[in-house]
């Protein structure tokens, strides 16, 4: 940040401007009443292609501006030096959550590891029935309602849910892992139990040990879907996120269903960080896919969430978002599959035709609140096209 209340030289700005490691960040000019001095500092910068925002009068008019850049430029920083645990890899034939490693690393600095997932699969073995035991009390005893049907829905295929969930977090701390994505199907799904029970709490503020930062976790491998989560936590300061299918929009209503096979996390439930008033909102549901287990149901609160999806086209990025109202009705879930979790935004025929033209995925994703600004400051520092949809 400089400040220029009459004049300064320019080439002064410049000095610092080249001498501050600000990487793509923008430097912030803030000018008085005088502007000549600020003005020319800005030519000056123009000139060497240095990227700048000029703010006039009073930092205080300007204060919520100035907010969503350094959020902003926040996320940028804090994205670079990350690490994303790819559990498993390209599956189903969706070619939109996929992308090149070696991309993300030069552009986003993120670097990709890649984990099988039979690295899962050899650590439940070595977790005891009590410990997973341990997890599913603390959910019925916060208020979580289990719908057994002694057929696909088990005791033993809920333990084994748990155990998936016990290795998942043991996985990310051994792997100093920031965030994930878990190919889960058909190989896990089909030979032991979906990974939703697992999915949802790693993305929860929460878990039977207490409060716990959210670990962005998306399924299907999504990669784009997990780094887009994972801007929406930093952009956000560290709030819950979560991966959604664009499933059935109600014209007449005027009213999108987003849902996931299961793995949504808890807190969007109630909106709470006090586990009880999210889990008295789930229900533990015989899973309709996979071999066996529980899809986590619920239907998300009302209020207001940002949506977003990083989409990749034509070696270029396209982030798409919009801030919505999410509303409960449950006539809706009618259309759609009951036994899941379900966030419902109220979404206008024009902001749907919009959604429809520019994302090029079938996952969409949300954070609460709205951050339309800070993801619009983010895309202009990355040089990112920006898609705004509501």
């Amino acid at each position: 940040m400089i400040q220029i209340p009459i004049w300064s030289y320019p080439s002064i700005a410049v000095t610092i401007a080249e001498t501050a490691k600000r990487d793509e960040i923008p430097i912030l000019i803030f000018g008085g009443k005088v502007l000549s001095g600020s003005l020319a500092t800005c030519g000056a910068l123009s000139q060497l292609k240095i990227p700048f925002r000029i703010f006039v009068n009073s930092i205080e008019n300007n204060i919520e501006k100035i907010a969503s850049i350094l959020r902003a430029a926040h996320t940028v920083k804090k994205l670079r030096g990350t690490k994303c645990g790819v559990i498993g890899g390209y599956t189903m034939g969706m070619y939109a959550s996929i992308t090149d490693f070696i991309n993300l690393r030069s552009f986003f600095g993120i670097d990709c590891v890649h984990i099988d997932q039979l690295e899962l699969v050899d650590r439940i073995k070595k977790i005891n029935d009590g410990k997973a035991e341990e997890l599913i009390n603390w959910l019925k005893k916060s208020g979580a309602k289990i719908n057994y049907d002694h057929r696909i829905l088990t005791k033993k295929s809920l333990v084994l849910q748990a155990k998936f969930y016990l290795a998942l977090r043991y996985l990310v701390e051994d792997y100093n892992l920031d965030f994930c994505c878990i190919k889960c199907q058909p190989e896990v799904s089909d030979h032991y139990v979906p990974l939703c029970l697992a999915i949802s709490l790693i993305n929860d503020p929460y878990d039977h040990n207490g409060i716990k930062v959210p670990i962005v976790c998306a399924c299907e491998a999504d990669i784009l879907g997990a780094v887009t989560m994972q801007i929406l936590k930093l952009i956000s300061g560290g709030m819950p996120t979560t991966l959604m299918d664009i499933r059935v929009y109600d014209a007449e209503k005027e009213v999108l269903l987003a849902a996931n096979c299961g793995g949504m996390s808890t807190w969007f439930a109630g909106r709470s960080f006090v586990p009880r008033n999210n889990l008295e909102k789930v229900v533990l549901y015989p899973q309709v896919i996979g071999r066996a287990g529980a899809a986590i149901h619920y239907i998300g609160k009302r209020g207001i969430v940002t949506i977003a999806r990083l989409c990749k086209i034509s070696e270029k990025y396209r982030l798409i978002c919009g801030s919505f109202e999410v509303i409960e009705d449950k006539e809706e879930l009618d259309k759609s599959v009951r036994a899941w979790p379900h966030i419902m935004l109220k979404m206008s025929k024009n902001c749907f035709n919009r959604l429809l033209r520019n994302i090029c995925s079938n996952h969409i994703h949300a954070v609460p609140g709205n951050y339309i600004n800070e993801l619009k400051e983010f895309s202009e520092i990355k040089k990112i096209e920006f898609v705004k949809i509501d």
